[in-house]
């Protein structure tokens, strides 16, 4: 009924006249929703099976919720087997309308380009859900990953690490990025800031411990607590990733 366009007040009298139950208009447009999500699934799956050739895979709850979907072309399958000694996993939460994780799993071929191997649409990112999608991956694609390149706010991380049996490391680029937006929030000087963010730069480009141990104390000698609390809080426990 729903589908054919009724009028809902119409609906709503009639259901409750039959059934003698207290239907709220709110409980229709919902349903109705609920109905166009579905279709919309239906759709977007038959589109990617038939259109594009790709294999999906889907993770429902046992309630019938939705809470993933995986979904990977041949060309992905035969970069990632051609490539699968690095994989890059990133997260975008601006993809979609819905503003659900679109993660995305990336390879580098001989050119040096980055080549699309796996994409993923999930509704959380709990651990069971992280290890739904690493595992539905592995399953798809049995290459063996030497190494992951991750976010250093990926969730899961040692999960993932132990899903794979390999290390999971920071990309220097989003390290960078992600320090140089953690210590804009600080009320610091900009000769700080700017002192700071090379400190740190010269640590991520350390070849050694010892220049690692050395560029660390030259920051705590810099003497700004805010700085200093910052990074042993958020990325000196990290530092051999």
């Amino acid at each position: 009924m729903m589908d054919l366009q009724v009028n809902k007040k119409m609906l709503k009298n009639q259901i409750q006249a039959e059934t003698g139950k207290m239907v709220l208009l709110k409980d229709l447009s919902n349903l109705a929703q609920k109905s166009q999500n579905k279709d919309t699934f239906d759709d977007v799956i038959n589109m990617l099976r038939n259109q594009y050739g790709c294999t999906v895979e889907m993770n429902v709850s046992e309630n019938g919720d939705f809470i993933g979907l995986f979904f990977q072309d041949e060309v992905m399958k035969k970069d990632f087997a051609s490539f699968p000694e690095v994989m890059c996993i990133d997260a975008t939460y601006k993809l979609l309308e819905i503003r659900l994780p679109v993660y995305i799993f990336l390879v580098e071929d001989s050119m040096g380009l980055s080549e699309v191997v796996g994409v993923s649409v999930l509704v959380n990112e709990m651990k069971e859900t992280i290890v739904w999608l690493i595992d539905t991956f592995k399953k798809l694609n049995p290459s063996k990953v030497r190494v992951v390149m991750a976010d250093k706010d990926f969730n899961e991380r040692d999960t993932i690490s132990k899903l794979w049996c390999c290390p999971v490391l920071i990309c220097l680029f989003h390290s960078l990025k992600a320090f140089k937006r953690g210590i804009a929030d600080l009320k610091i000087s900009k000769t700080d800031s700017d002192t700071a963010k090379e400190l740190f730069e010269k640590m991520c480009y350390s070849f050694s411990m010892d220049v690692y141990n050395d560029t660390y104390k030259d920051l705590k000698a810099l003497g700004n607590t805010q700085i200093w609390n910052y990074f042993y809080k958020n990325w000196h426990p990290i530092r051999q990733d």
